[in-house]
């Protein structure tokens, strides 16, 4: 429960409170408001707010723009706001508590390999042929310099070799199609904090890569797509484009690059409601193909069991031949699985020539439901049924894929996956286009060149 006093008097009766900063008194005022929505407003200085909590940390993650900054102290107030205060300055900054990560430095700084990857940036200086090539290394040098060891970078994790893991793959769309691999490698995305998909030209990463960008999206982050290959960000731009939702990307990087993304004028989208398209329904449809795609891989999976199966058994029909083994024992009448068929075999194997004892007839008995155990007793009469159990194995194995095959067939055959993606595909993008125009604001500020640093920096909400 949070009390706020004032002049030692408990205030219990009201609904909420602000904490904001006056430029006027160039101070933090704290505003109160009571039940009947009556408010009374002083500094924050002359307030007793519990629960206020001294944060331990030196570094400030900021969840709205993604900038990591380092602090002299920070104050939780309330369970609702966040006062900061940087090196060098005696004012405080006011942030909510929910979009505010307060952490201490790592070691990162520290690591061997850190060293090892700083040496290697400053070797690139020293060994650059052009003025350009200087410029690019001693910019990554400054970068290994400014950057602050802050724990949830993807360079942390590779040095530190942890990677940490997500819970926020719920609720994904695919509005550039899928199949089995690339909705896993979604779903891998949004559940660590390092992702690496690979594979050979036309295997689908620039469509998984598309698919990881609608979701960023929808669930209001911003994303970077960046490659030392231009034709690699290229290639996702005109897919991007492709679908008209080219205005979303900021073509950004050299000069004449911003210059010409601040003189172009995209076009913003259009209105796209669809009332009766959810994250629920898309939900279903994903777990519909999920279950479709799981069928059909288990299904190949059993067609090479049985290639491999045929192969086993012409090869033992081969040795039979040429070894002149011939077994005459009926082993059909046990009406064994091919795994109980595997077992008894291996068991008769380990019986070597000894006689059966009391017990090794109790286990025929209740493990293999063998009453007549006699023939078991003689040695060749039991390499005979060895033999035959190999046999009876394979008959057995492969007529049970044989039959758990036809059925995932027919189960697969009553599902029209081509029209299931279909309606996967259209809804996800009709999703996506509704969610961008329901929450892209439609007061678009004038970016230039020179402007837009700074607006960014507004629009992020560095403090209130």
């Amino acid at each position: 429960m949070i009390q706020i006093y004032l002049n030692h008097q408990c205030y219990t009766e009201f609904s909420d409170f602000k904490l904001w900063f006056s430029d006027q008194k160039d101070e933090v005022m704290l505003t109160i408001i009571f039940l009947s929505g009556k408010k009374y407003t002083r500094p924050f200085h002359e307030w007793n707010v519990i629960p206020t909590i001294k944060l331990e940390g030196n570094l400030l993650y900021h969840k709205t723009n993604k900038m990591v900054n380092i602090i002299d102290e920070a104050y939780e107030v309330g369970e609702k706001y966040i006062l900061a205060q940087y090196p060098n300055s005696d004012k405080q900054y006011v942030l909510y508590a929910n979009d505010i990560i307060i952490s201490n430095s790592t070691n990162l700084k520290e690591s061997n390999l850190f060293h090892y990857f700083v040496n290697i940036a400053k070797e690139r200086v020293e060994n650059a042929h052009d003025e350009k090539s200087n410029v690019i290394a001693n910019n990554i040098v400054e970068q290994f310099q400014n950057l602050l060891p802050f724990k949830d970078t993807a360079l942390q994790a590779y040095i530190s070799q942890k990677v940490e893991s997500f819970q926020d793959a719920d609720d994904l769309i695919f509005p550039f199609g899928v199949n089995e691999t690339q909705l896993a490698a979604v779903k891998y995305a949004f559940q660590s904090q390092v992702s690496i998909i690979e594979g050979p030209p036309g295997t689908g990463k620039t469509q998984t890569i598309l698919n990881i960008i609608a979701n960023i999206l929808i669930k209001g982050k911003t994303c970077a797509v960046v490659s030392n290959n231009n034709s690699a960000v290229e290639n996702v731009y005109e897919k991007l484009q492709g679908v008209n939702l080219d205005f979303l990307i900021a073509k950004l990087g050299s000069s004449s690059k911003k210059e010409t993304f601040f003189q172009s004028n995209p076009n913003w989208i259009e209105d796209c409601t669809v009332s009766d398209i959810n994250l629920d329904l898309i939900n279903k449809k994903v777990n519909d193909i999920e279950k479709y795609l799981s069928l059909k891989n288990r299904s190949a999976e059993l067609e090479c069991q049985l290639k491999e199966i045929e192969i086993e058994k012409t090869y033992l029909e081969n040795w039979y031949q040429t070894s002149g083994v011939i077994s005459t024992h009926i082993v059909e009448n046990y009406k064994l699985s091919s795994q109980k068929v595997l077992e008894l075999f291996t068991y008769l194997r380990q019986l070597s020539n000894k006689f059966l004892s009391f017990k090794d007839k109790m286990r025929l008995l209740f493990n293999y439901h063998i009453f007549k155990n006699k023939p078991f007793n003689d040695p060749s009469i039991r390499q005979e049924i060895i033999y035959a159990l190999q046999k009876e194995y394979y008959e057995k194995l492969s007529l049970e894929i044989h039959i758990e095959k036809s059925d995932i067939d027919k189960k697969l055959l009553s599902v029209k996956y081509d029209d299931l993606l279909k309606e996967l595909t259209e809804d996800s993008m009709k999703y996506l286009k509704h969610y961008l125009f329901k929450n892209i604001p439609k007061d678009k500020p004038s970016f230039t060149v020179m402007n837009y640093k700074n607006i960014l920096k507004v629009l992020s909400g560095i403090s209130l």
